[in-house]
C-alpha cells in the first residue's frame, strides 16, 4: 500500500465519521492533515531514504486505521485504543483537543514502536549506521509535524473547539507539543530496541514485552481523561512511556515472570479457542441431526465418500454419512482406532463403525 492509498482510505473514513457525528473525527482529521504533510515532504525529497519513510509511514498509519475499523465493527482492539475510543463514545463535552491528544498518545506510544519493528530488522537494530539514517529521517518527520502545530491550533479555533483556557495557554501548548514530539521520539526508539531484543528471543518473549508496552500506554491515555490542562500535566510528568531495561539480573527475573504470564495467557487463549471450536462442532452436529442425514450416502455432485474397495464391491450396503464432529460408539473389531475425515470415518479394516446417533459407515 502506498501513502496515496492510505490518504484515500483516511479521507473516506473521515467522511463516514463526520456523517455519524463521531467524536473520533477530531483526531482522524488531524492525522489526515499531518499525513498529507508527510506525503508532500516525500515528494519534495526531504528524506534520506524516501522509500523507507513511505513504508514506515504506511505501516504506522495502518495500525491506527485497522484499529478504527475493528472498533467500528464492534471488535476488540488494543487497550490504548480502547480507552481513547471509549472517550469518544462517552462524554460528549470533551473538547476536540482532548480527543486529538488521546489519539496521539495511543498511536505514538503503542503503535509507533511496532511500526519501526515492521520496517527495521533485528540485524539492522544492531547496525549503528542504519539506525543513524533511520533516526535522522524520524527527526525530519518530527520537523514536519512541529510545523503543523500552529496550523492545527488554527483549525481547532476556526471550528470553535478551543476553550478559553486553551486560548490563554496556546503558546505554552505549542511549546509542550513540540517537546512531546522530541521526548516521545527518544522513548519510542528505546522501546523499539527493547521489543527487537525480545523478538530475537521468540514469539512468547515478544508478546510479553508488547503486553507490557500496551499496559503502560493504556495507563497514560487513561491519565489524560482526568480534568484539567492536559498538556501542562504531560509537561510536568513527562511525555511518552518507557519500557524498563531488560538487561541485568533483576531484569532477567522480571522477564522470566513476564514470560510465565505470557505462557499462561497463551495457554488460556488456546484452551478458549479449543472450547469454542468444540461448541461450534456440537451445534453443527445437533443441526445436522435435526435435519436428518442425506439418504444413501450420496454426496452433492454425484460423488460417494469412501469409494469402492480394492477388488470391487462394498461391504454391507450403502454408505450412510455421519455428521461432522460425531464420535464412534466403539472401535472397529480389528482394534484399530478410527479417525474423522471429511465428515466420515475411516479405519484400516472393512468393518462398519457406528456412532452414538446410529449413523454408520464402511471403510
Amino acid at each position: 500500500m502506498s501513502i496515496d492509498a492510505v490518504l484515500a482510505r483516511m479521507t473516506a473514513q473521515l467522511d463516514e465519521l463526520r456523517r455519524d457525528s463521531d467524536a473520533r473525527a477530531a483526531f482522524h482529521a488531524t492525522y489526515l492533515r499531518t499525513t498529507r504533510a508527510v506525503a508532500d515532504a516525500l515528494r519534495a525529497g526531504a528524506f534520506l531514504d524516501a522509500e523507507w519513510v513511505e513504508c514506515w509511514d504506511v505501516a504506522f498509519a495502518r495500525l491506527y486505521l485497522d484499529a478504527l475499523d475493528a472498533a467500528r465493527r464492534g471488535e476488540p482492539v488494543s487497550r490504548p485504543w480502547a480507552v481513547a475510543f471509549a472517550a469518544a463514545a462517552g462524554d460528549r463535552s470533551l473538547p476536540a483537543l482532548r480527543h486529538v491528544l488521546l489519539g496521539m498518545n495511543a498511536h505514538i506510544n503503542y503503535d509507533l514502536p511496532q511500526a519501526l519493528l515492521a520496517v527495521i530488522s533485528d540485524d539492522e537494530f544492531g547496525d549503528p549506521a542504519v539506525l543513524a539514517s533511520r533516526e535522522a529521517d524520524h527527526r525530519k518527520i518530527d520537523e514536519v509535524l512541529s510545523a503543523r502545530v500552529r496550523k492545527e491550533d488554527d483549525e481547532l479555533r476556526e471550528l470553535g473547539e478551543q476553550s478559553w483556557q486553551d486560548t490563554v495557554l496556546q503558546p505554552l501548548n505549542r511549546a509542550a507539543t513540540r517537546r512531546f514530539l522530541r521526548e516521545s521520539r527518544a522513548k519510542v526508539w528505546a522501546n523499539a530496541a527493547a521489543l527487537s531484543r525480545s523478538r530475537r528471543e521468540g514469539e512468547i518473549a515478544y508478546a510479553a514485552r508488547l503486553g507490557q508496552l500496551e499496559e503502560l500506554s493504556a495507563a497514560r491515555v487513561a491519565d489524560l481523561m482526568r480534568p484539567g490542562p492536559v498538556l501542562l500535566r504531560l509537561a510536568t510528568r513527562g511525555f511518552g512511556v518507557l519500557l524498563g531495561d531488560d538487561r541485568g539480573p533483576a531484569a532477567a527475573a522480571s522477564r522470566t515472570a513476564r514470560l510465565a504470564t505470557a505462557r499462561t495467557r497463551a495457554a488460556r487463549l488456546a484452551a478458549g479457542r479449543l472450547a469454542a471450536g468444540r461448541r461450534t462442532a456440537g451445534r453443527r452436529t445437533a443441526g445436522r441431526l435435526a435435519a436428518g442425514s442425506r439418504p444413501g450416502g450420496s454426496r452433492p455432485g454425484g460423488g460417494r465418500r469412501g469409494g469402492s474397495r480394492p477388488g470391487g464391491g462394498r461391504r454391507g450396503g450403502p454408505l450412510q454419512e455421519p455428521p461432522r464432529g460425531g464420535r464412534p460408539q466403539r472401535q472397529a473389531p480389528c482394534g484399530r482406532s478410527t479417525r474423522l475425515w471429511s465428515g466420515g470415518w475411516n479405519a484400516p479394516c472393512g468393518w462398519r463403525i457406528t456412532c452414538a446417533a446410529g449413523h454408520s459407515s464402511w471403510c
